[in-house]
């Protein structure tokens, strides 16, 4: 339930970024490494992901916090697995 607003992570390794429930406003994250992002419940407001490493994210939970949020097509393909997994759709 927590509130972020105009916040910037900047050449971090974060092992457990938990944002789950949390309402998320002008959050930018550049060159930043994280283990894990909690995302179940939140909801995001100009939300800048691009700088995300996200080859070392390990997991990802609620990806559809991720509403709100920008990321680029690297990061897209990374997360296609979790997102398709979230929507039940199957690929072969």
């Amino acid at each position: 339930g927590a509130t972020l607003r105009e916040v910037r992570l900047d050449g971090c390794v974060v092992d457990d970024l938990d944002l789950a429930g949390a309402t998320v406003r002008d959050l930018t994250i550049a060159d930043t490494r994280v283990g894990r992002l909690d995302l179940t419940g939140a909801r995001c407001t100009d939300v800048d992901l691009r700088g995300l490493d996200a080859l070392r994210l390990e997991r990802l939970d609620g990806p559809d916090g991720l509403a709100g949020t920008t990321i680029d097509t690297g990061q897209l393909a990374v997360l296609a697995p979790a997102l398709a997994a979230h929507l039940r759709i199957t690929v072969t």
